[in-house]
């Protein structure tokens, strides 16, 4: 019975291990589902009510002054920074204000851009479009600035304005340079497109209101009889060829080129038409900016075309609308304006074989995109930078001094006259006019023409005459235009007593008459000569 009692008294002190486990189970799960109620209905305890602003800042790296008309112009999305803002927290941000400015240039500052409200997990992209001043395009070379931002906003409707500010560096560029792209080195692609993604803002360099341009195109489309470019196929051909002549004339060059100054990307120093006309050289894409707004000028619709390595001018005809490359780089050739064409062909066919951008000025220009309004200049100035026409017209046969050369000019029909060097010789007769240099036999020129001839007959009669002088090689031929008149270009060289002679031909027709233009010069001598013959060759001009 001892026995049994105390081992009652043992049951009863020690409860079994199952009943303890239970219980403590009861007890957690009981905490638990306490801990979720109150999170659950008083979610300030775990998550307060805050609204919170997080944003990125981003923006381009230069500012290319050239073009800072661009910038302010919002249809064209040429945006200089943009901010994404988000509102993280749980409640609504009020009266966020976004204000920019570039620092040192007070009338960039922008006007202000309110958000009434910002709601929990919503994004506002603000894009800045500033008023850049002029006074930029007088920069020399880069210069850095800042972009400066400022966030204003409230927690409450009515509540104090917190402000939040930050800033990115930006280049200035000088006032001629441009960089051809606006893609980050780690975002692009190295692709053509992307290395010219800037290509559009070529176009602020064409500046066919200028007074200067417009005076010098003016000046070349008289040297071509004053045709009227816009009104047919070959009134425009004549202009072009009067203001390619005009710049023959005046020793315009072509030079290799030169990069932006302070930039590392791809860039370059562009010079302004005015600018190519007073120093008298430029680049490729210089001479291609200078004879594209040229053409403008006279109402005829220019193109630019970009390639590897190079750009060259295209203009559309205004009737047939044909696009005529010509190769403005044969400046420094002292070219004929066929033979630019030509050139320019070449060039044309090879941009087709690889990348390429044609840029159509005129189409981004009726989108925005114009160029700085650059400083007036005096009246004469053309004539202070030394340039000339070379020519002045008389009413009849003869010689008379204008500029830097004498002109002869033919004023029966068929009319026609020429610039010739100063101290050569003219001898007019029925049907043809000899000019000859001072040194006997070294060089001559001569127009011929003969009533009811072909080209093709002028021509036969001419190699005929040739080779009576002595055995005639023909180097080349081609086609080309004469004062915009269809023409055969043909190129010789000629052995006769013991010298050589290189020579070169124009053969077309015009007004029922054959024509030829025949220039011939001693090899040695082709240094000079050439110049002189390639000079009037360029000054000739019908009418």
């Amino acid at each position: 019975m001892v026995t049994k009692d105390v081992d009652e008294k043992k049951s009863k002190k020690a409860p079994s291990t199952g009943m303890n486990a239970k219980l403590i189970a009861t007890i957690a799960l009981g905490v638990i589902a306490l801990v979720f109620a109150v999170l659950y209905f008083v979610p300030s305890i775990a998550s307060p009510s805050k609204p919170k602003i997080e944003y990125e800042m981003i923006a381009r790296e230069q500012i290319i002054s050239a073009a800072y008309k661009v910038y302010g112009n919002e249809k064209l999305g040429l945006w200089l920074s943009k901010t994404v803002a988000k509102n993280t927290g749980n409640v609504p941000l009020y009266n966020v204000v976004l204000h920019y400015q570039i620092d040192g240039y007070p009338s960039s500052e922008s006007e202000s851009n309110t958000y009434p409200v910002l709601l929990p997990g919503s994004t506002i992209v603000d894009l800045y479009y500033p008023m850049i001043p002029q006074d930029v395009t007088k920069l020399t070379s880069t210069t850095s600035s800042k972009i400066k931002l400022s966030i204003t906003y409230s927690e409450t409707p009515e509540g104090t304005q917190k402000e939040k500010k930050d800033s990115k560096s930006i280049d200035i560029l000088g006032g001629n340079d441009i960089v051809y792209t606006s893609i980050p080195a780690d975002e692009s692609t190295g692709s053509f497109a992307d290395v010219f993604d800037n290509y559009p803002l070529v176009a602020a360099w064409i500046t066919p209101n200028d007074k200067v341009v417009t005076q010098y195109a003016d000046m070349g489309n008289k040297l071509a009889g004053g045709a009227g470019a816009s009104l047919s196929d070959e009134d425009a051909l004549k202009s072009l060829a009067g203001m390619w002549q005009l710049s023959i004339i005046n020793n315009i060059q072509y030079k290799t080129e030169g990069s932006a100054i302070g930039v590392s990307v791809f860039s370059q120093h562009l010079k302004y038409p005015r600018d190519v006309i007073r120093d008298k050289i430029g680049t490729c894409i210089d001479t291609a900016i200078f004879f594209a707004t040229l053409a403008e000028t006279q109402g005829l619709r220019p193109y630019i075309m970009l390639m590897t390595g190079h750009a060259f001018p295209v203009i559309e005809l205004p009737i047939s609308k044909n696009l005529i490359p010509i190769e403005s780089t044969q400046l420094n050739n002292d070219a004929t304006f066929e033979e630019a064409l030509q050139s320019g062909l070449e060039s044309w066919n090879g941009a087709m074989n690889g990348p390429h951008i044609l840029i159509d000025i005129k189409s981004l220009q009726d989108a925005g995109i114009s160029g700085p309004d650059l400083e007036d200049l005096p009246a004469g100035v053309l004539t202070d930078w030394g340039i000339t026409s070379g020519t002045v017209a008389t009413g009849g046969g003869g010689t008379t001094q204008g500029g830097e050369s004498p002109v002869y000019s033919h004023s029966s029909a068929p009319a026609w006259s020429v610039g010739y060097p100063s101290g050569w010789s003219t001898t007019p007769s029925s049907n043809k006019v000899d000019f000859a240099s001072s040194q006997f036999g070294v060089a001559s020129f001569d127009v011929v023409w003969y009533s009811g001839w072909t080209r093709s007959v002028m021509q036969n009669a001419v190699e005929s005459s040739m080779s009576n002088v002595g055995s005639v090689t023909k180097n080349s031929e081609g086609h080309g235009t004469v004062s915009g008149v269809s023409a055969t270009t043909t190129e010789y060289t000629i052995d006769a007593g013991g010298f050589t002679y290189l020579a070169k031909a124009r053969y077309f027709e015009y007004q029922n008459n054959g024509f030829a233009l025949l220039c011939e010069y001693l090899e040695d001598s082709a240094s000079t000569e050439q110049t002189n013959c390639n000079n009037m060759l360029q000054t000739f001009t019908l009418g």
